[in-house]
């Protein structure tokens, strides 16, 4: 009724009645940001606007605009003679919808598009959808379905880890394994980190490579988390070491998960034996959720660690920020630092830095003398 547009409903009919479809699913980035900031009546302004311009783009009467739900949008070819011509007119398309600004009231709004195109009358719509996905994660203007994405092996390939995740949770094969950690200067082992492990029926132990980036999609990750908290604060009581629990800016940031460690801890009374490693390489964007927490923690003894230091958003000040007691430097920087002298000036640099700001560090992948 906004923009007068055929829905999906009438994409699909139109689809099955024409001979050599082409198919453009069209849509803007970040409308929610601008729904939220400007509100919806400016929101269904710019909705309606750009419908326009959609419109406006057809030439002739094999073509059609749809509009398939909020942001989203189709643009089918339904006698389409080149597949080069209609990419080359999506492109245009593109910098049609995304270098004008549109204009309300006092407002100029500037928009990205994301689009996904797909040629095989067969499976136009879900192909051209799955190039639309494809084109967000890539951050790309467009992108082109072919065959060669293999997408259909990854989902199946989901689905069957998906529910093998599932029966090892139900049948308690989501095991933890203790790595020591090493004090140099005393010579013995000081802590135990504990590590997610997968045990199959035929008792072959699983890494979490294959299981962990799965449960996320299935949402059995949070599940998987908590089970790790209840096996390290067990170790804690039933041992003299410390344990390090590896948990993530999204672990924090779910608030069943920070609430059960945070209960989990305080009712152990474990937390000086807690130590919580904090994925390094994920970057903090919601700063004062992750900086309440830490206090909270600390202030039942728990020790901070910063995980795979010196990859990805390796940002010192934000180190300040947090009181961290331990960085570990990521194994890709230690394993060769016999062999490589930029490793060897950046794990100095840790080092030093460390030293100053009066926190600890932890090497992995030190495998040999040499390294040590």
């Amino acid at each position: 009724m906004l923009t007068k547009l055929g829905n999906r409903f009438k994409l699909l009919n139109d689809i099955q009645s024409s001979n050599k479809p082409a198919l453009a699913i069209i849509d803007i980035d970040s409308f929610k940001e601008i729904n939220d900031f400007y509100g919806h009546e400016i929101g269904d302004n710019v909705i309606v606007e750009f419908s326009k311009r959609l419109d406006d783009f057809i030439s002739d009467q094999f073509t059609e605009v749809y509009r398939l739900q909020a942001d989203q949008f189709a643009f089918l070819y339904r006698e389409c003679s080149s597949k080069e011509s209609f990419e080359s007119r999506i492109q245009e398309l593109i910098v049609e919808l995304t270098n004008k600004p549109i204009f309300f009231e006092q407002h100029e709004i500037l928009l990205g598009v994301s689009v996904g195109i797909s040629f095989e009358k067969k499976e136009l719509f879900i192909n051209a959808d799955i190039a639309l996905k494809m084109a967000k994660q890539s951050k790309k203007n467009y992108v082109t379905y072919t065959k060669d994405f293999n997408i259909e092996q990854e989902y199946e390939n989901n689905l069957i880890w998906s529910k093998k995740i599932k029966k090892a949770l139900d049948e308690d094969r989501i095991v933890a394994f203790f790595q020591p950690i090493y004090n140099k200067r005393t010579k013995k082992i000081e802590k135990f980190e504990a590590l997610v492990r997968m045990i199959e029926p035929d008792e072959e132990i699983i890494s979490p490579f294959f299981f962990l980036e799965i449960s996320k999609k299935a949402k059995l990750y949070p599940k998987i988390t908590m089970l790790m908290i209840d096996k390290a604060i067990k170790a804690a009581l039933s041992h003299d070491y410390a344990i390090s629990l590896n948990i993530t800016i999204e672990d924090i940031l779910n608030q069943e998960v920070n609430n059960y460690l945070i209960q989990s801890i305080q009712e152990s009374g474990v937390g000086k034996k807690i130590v919580i490693e904090l994925v390094e390489s994920e970057g903090i964007e919601n700063f004062e959720e992750v900086y309440s927490f830490i206090k909270q923690v600390k202030l039942f003894g728990c020790k901070l660690a910063i995980d795979d230091f010196g990859t990805g958003y390796s940002n010192f000040e934000y180190l300040l920020k947090l009181d961290i007691d331990y960085i570990k430097i990521d194994g890709s920087l230690v394993k060769e630092l016999d062999k490589n002298e930029h490793m060897r000036l950046i794990a100095k640099t840790i080092v030093a830095f460390a030293k100053t700001a009066n926190m600890k560090t932890i090497a992995e992948f030190v495998s040999h003398k040499e390294i040590m």
